[in-house]
């Protein structure tokens, strides 16, 4: 076999066969996209970091990612490495087809090419293992060929059950990530993220990849799922038993992800003993990790029946029509819609022993707030302006100065509890602009942390925050020195998928 390119397509031999798949297309140093050879070596380029490959068969496959210094670090503390394992490997036994469910068609793709492409489509995404059922190779590997896909798939069989192949995905995943040279075992264990998902859950999204992604480098593992808000009850012999409490209750979907040391202890323990599950995550649980779960959208979930079949089918033949008419600039992103929100707050200062804080910063300063909470304008500021562009009122209608609970508490949770409700209905902020009016303290030298502190607890990117300080000339109670105002705006992104 030639270890040459053909035009974008690789060939990789397996020992299944040979499977052709696209190599992925790199940014140059100069911001343009090309395809590496084979021939290229590190010391050409002085930003290449290479990552070499090996697979089964006599090929030997190197990628290499080239390093563009004024856009993208990838060397050592900042490497990061995320692979995607889709499961495909089930027969569709409750589906009483005679083909694979994930190869039938939703609006003239199969139910597998739409799952590959969000991942294909992510930013995030590096490498994909498709974990399949044998004896579907063959229309596999025809849906790849004739597919755009641009980042290098990896096929593999899976075992008995969906437990057994997702666990021979996370095996791949650590061959894989065994070829890595020169990156040290605890930097790999850390920011290399693997994500668990079905194939038979074709309407994940990339921006729920990309969340996935961000709470696992920070918490080892997270899922996506949707809080119940149906009564839900437990039924014997078409009887029904009990009503059971669905507060703290949600359905659990896929992508599941999982860093590389959750990955290995997970692998350790399936060769210690037995343990059926039924998600990745209860594997998680086992070990005594509390995965974290966040809010999906609602078009997220498994095709199991041939009624979710006909759901699937709706919804694609909707989301292509959305597209023709404009609705949705690209699948990749979905159709943004845009909401504005102003909000305001102000305290005055006494001669109290309360310190000053703003947007969770400590000021040092002779007066603090008089208020009941930490006073925290700024923090105040937003949750009223978030909370008016949902159609909602001020921070006082929800927590009130007569509740004791609410004295000297922390503002930051106030926040905590707006964003819980963006996050329930699909939403994310998409950038907040903060003016603070004062004749004193000065403010300034504390502008850039109170900006990180906002991007981190609204979880989105550092410069879409901006911070303005105005001294209010003595014109109002204000610039007089009397203590301080702040206003906010907030523009919210709403996802339709």
């Amino acid at each position: 076999m030639s270890d040459s390119l053909l035009s974008k397509t690789q060939v990789i031999e397996t020992a299944s066969g040979v499977t052709p798949h696209k190599t992925p297309l790199h940014p140059s140093t100069r911001g343009e996209y090309h395809t590496p050879s084979f021939t290229e070596h590190p010391s050409a380029t002085p930003h290449l970091f290479e990552l070499p490959f090996s697979h089964e068969g006599n090929l030997q496959q190197k990628f290499f990612t080239v390093i563009n210094p004024h856009f993208k670090i990838m060397l050592m503390s900042k490497f990061k490495f995320n692979i995607a394992v889709i499961v495909s490997a089930g027969k569709s036994k409750r589906m009483k087809t005679k083909i694979n469910k994930n190869l039938l068609l939703l609006d003239d793709k199969p139910i597998i090419s739409h799952t590959i492409k969000k991942f294909d489509d992510s930013d995030e995404i590096n490498f994909i293992v498709l974990v399949i059922n044998k004896n579907d190779r063959l229309e596999v590997e025809k849906v790849i060929s004739i597919s755009n896909f641009d980042k290098p798939i990896k096929i593999i069989f899976g075992g008995k059950s969906r437990q057994d192949s997702a666990m021979k995905g996370l095996e791949e995943c650590l061959k894989i990530v065994s070829t890595f040279k020169n990156v040290d075992e605890k930097i790999l264990n850390k920011n290399v993220v693997i994500l668990v998902h079905n194939a038979c859950n074709p309407f994940t999204t990339t921006e729920e990849i990309k969340r996935v992604i961000q709470k696992t480098q920070k918490t080892g593992f997270c899922l996506v799922g949707r809080k119940i808000n149906d009564t839900i009850k437990e039924v014997v012999n078409n009887k029904v038993v009990k009503t059971i409490e669905r507060e703290n209750k949600w359905l659990a979907q896929t992508p599941q992800g999982m860093n590389l040391e959750v990955a290995k202890k997970i692998l350790k323990s399936l060769r210690s003993f037995r343990f059926i599950a039924t998600d990745d995550s209860q594997l998680a649980e086992k070990l005594g990790y509390k995965p974290h779960i966040i809010s999906c959208s609602p078009f997220n979930f498994k095709i199991t029946t041939e009624e979710d079949v006909e759901k699937a089918r709706f919804i694609a033949l909707n989301q292509t029509t959305l597209q023709k008419k404009g609705r949705i600039k690209n699948e990749k992103n979905g159709d943004i819609k845009i909401l504005v929100g102003i909000g305001k707050d102000s305290h005055r200062f006494g001669n109290t022993s309360k310190p000053l804080i703003l947007a969770g910063v400590k000021i040092p300063y002779q007066k603090g707030f008089v208020a009941h909470s930490d006073g925290d304008v700024v923090y105040h500021a937003i949750f009223n302006a978030i909370s008016s562009a949902l159609g909602m009122r001020s921070i006082g209608y929800f927590f009130s100065d007569n509740d004791v609970e609410n004295k000297h508490r922390n503002s930051a949770e106030f926040i905590l509890k707006i964003f819980e409700i963006l996050e329930a209905k699909n939403l994310r902020i998409n950038n907040v602009t903060v003016v603070i009016e004062g004749k004193e303290p000065p403010l300034e030298q504390y502008v850039e942390e109170m900006r990180k502190n906002i991007s981190k607890i609204l979880n989105t990117r550092l410069e879409r925050v901006g911070i303005t300080i105005t001294s209010g000339e003595e014109l109002t109670a204000w610039g007089k020195g009397k203590g301080l105002e702040c206003t906010a705006y907030v523009s919210i992104k709403e996802f339709v998928y």
